[in-house]
């Protein structure tokens, strides 16, 4: 997949500001639950611009949709009252972290975007924090309240084949199993693919390197759609090795891979990377009961200029893609969001 690589120069005073937002926020990262890849990314950019912008980005995509999901679990959960304090209190919080976060420069004090935007950062994942804290109590508060209704259906349970199978193929699969290869998962999510009801999976795998591999060279990874059969076990039943681009195939914002979301009946893949010229794609997949598939559902392919702030957006449905399944989808046969 080409993409541009563009890095710009900048004053020493920029630089210099820029490297202190990068180490005033280093000590919060472990605490927010940032990951390694922010850190191995501001390490490889050198605290430098526009390396540092493109770093700050993929990680925010990473948080913001961390914190956007503990939000929708948490609603889908919580009493009526519980959740409209839950709405007033994001609001409140929004209204802080816009605060706090403002950046009242004129066009061009990069430093100076790059601390609202690490700020911006840092309060995201915090709040995925505190909210994921909270649904951790919220579920073990309605364990302990369905303890004794578990208790007493236990020996229904134990007469019905079927829900046995199905409970243990949810507790007790391995993951690690479909890693073969030398292949490590990279990320495991589990969630309700096809709407039936069972709880399927989607990994993303990550090949083993040769360790002379330079910039945007690599082997891609492999992506595998897990789903249950009847007896509750999970079973392989498509992969694909185009979506998700190698390790090193980012450019200079690193790792390339952004994160899976699932929702019921579909599944969202997204990757970024570059340098003065972010890049962003997210490919959605959905299950149509009528193919007995996934079929490639949206593509959304963005790329801006940090410096002058020029973007270009392709989105693509349903009906401009086709029916094209996730075993068969390739990204490199759709057009790419360039800027001329």
């Amino acid at each position: 997949m080409k993409r541009l690589l563009t890095i710009g120069m900048v004053s020493l005073c920029c630089l210099a500001s820029s490297a202190s937002a990068f180490s005033s926020e280093g000590a919060a990262s472990a605490a927010n639950n940032l990951r390694d890849s922010y850190e191995q990314c501001a390490a490889a950019s050198h605290h430098a611009m526009p390396g540092m912008q493109s770093c700050i980005d993929s990680e925010f995509t990473y948080q913001d949709a961390r914190l956007n999901d503990v939000y929708r679990k948490l609603q889908s959960t919580l009493p009526v009252a519980r959740k409209t304090n839950l709405r007033d209190e994001e609001r409140v919080w929004l209204a802080e972290k816009n605060t706090a976060c403002s950046s009242n420069t004129r066009t061009g004090e990069q430093a100076q975007r790059i601390e609202a935007n690490t700020c911006s950062l840092n309060m995201t994942a915090s709040r995925a924090k505190v909210l994921e804290n909270l649904l951790s109590d919220s579920d073990n508060a309605s364990d302990d309240k369905n303890a004794s209704h578990t208790r007493r259906s236990a020996a229904a349970t134990a007469a019905t084949p079927a829900a046995t199978a199905q409970d243990k193929g949810n507790k007790m699969d391995d993951l690690k199993a479909f890693a073969t290869g030398g292949n490590k998962i990279l990320d495991a999510q589990t969630g309700d693919l096809s709407g039936a009801g069972r709880n399927d999976a989607l990994l993303v795998l990550d090949p083993p390197g040769n360790g002379n591999q330079k910039l945007g060279e690599g082997a891609p990874r492999n992506v595998l759609l897990l789903v249950r059969d009847a007896q509750g076990q999970l079973q392989q039943f498509a992969h694909n090795d185009r979506i998700v681009p190698c390790a090193s195939c980012g450019g200079i914002a690193g790792d390339p891979f952004g994160y899976v979301r699932l929702e019921p009946g579909q599944f969202t893949i997204v990757n970024g990377g570059g340098g003065r010229e972010h890049w962003a794609d997210e490919f959605t997949f959905k299950y149509f009961p009528e193919h007995k598939d996934w079929l490639i559902a949206k593509v959304v392919r963005r790329v801006e200029d940090r410096e002058t702030g020029e973007k270009k957006v392709i989105d693509l449905t349903g009906s401009d893609l086709g029916a094209v399944t996730f075993k068969e989808f390739d990204p490199s046969r759709l057009p790419e969001a360039e800027l001329h």
